[in-house]
């Protein structure tokens, strides 16, 4: 037998064999093996809504409130925000030159931070009902300016809890 003809039957003989081979691998795997790998039991916590947050720029300050507080600007580049359902929650932002420190005893006054600015929290009472207010004053460090805030409660905290000096 020649050569050449010896090579061809010797590569078809191989290329019927890896048919052959692939077809009956086929029958015999009929359906994919899936491996899977063990998850790690994952809890996925409620969804809880966060409320809606607004937020305040002016007097050389930001700050963030919830967003069911009414904002009123004032022309000095303050704001009120006030609560609808409670007006006694609401809360005063205002900044002007050397604004007057209330005179109170020293365990109503708090020292604070705001970044790296000392700042100074009064614990004082309204003088027309006795309603509690805290003051929170501190010197703007660019503007040289005094910046008010005063509120009372759980919100005027965590407002103040906000607040980054531009």
């Amino acid at each position: 037998m020649p050569k050449n003809t010896f090579l061809l039957i010797a590569i078809l003989a191989v290329f019927a064999a890896l048919v052959i081979g692939v077809n009956i691998g086929k029958k015999f795997n009929t359906s994919p093996v899936i491996i899977q790998e063990p998850q790690a039991n994952i809890t996925t916590p409620s969804a809880t809504p966060t409320p809606a947050r607004s937020g305040f720029t002016g007097c050389g300050i930001t700050l963030t409130y919830p967003a069911t507080l009414k904002r009123l600007d004032i022309e000095t580049g303050g704001a009120m925000l006030i609560n609808p359902t409670d007006t006694k929650q609401s809360i005063a932002i205002a900044c002007q030159k050397d604004i007057p420190r209330p005179a109170l005893v020293t365990e109503k006054i708090e020292p604070m931070k705001i970044g790296s600015i000392s700042a100074t929290l009064y614990h004082d009472a309204s003088e027309k009902d006795g309603v509690s207010i805290d003051k929170l004053i501190f010197r703007h460090p660019k503007t040289g300016q005094d910046i008010y805030i005063s509120g009372f409660g759980p919100l005027f905290n965590e407002i103040l809890s906000t607040i980054v000096v531009q």
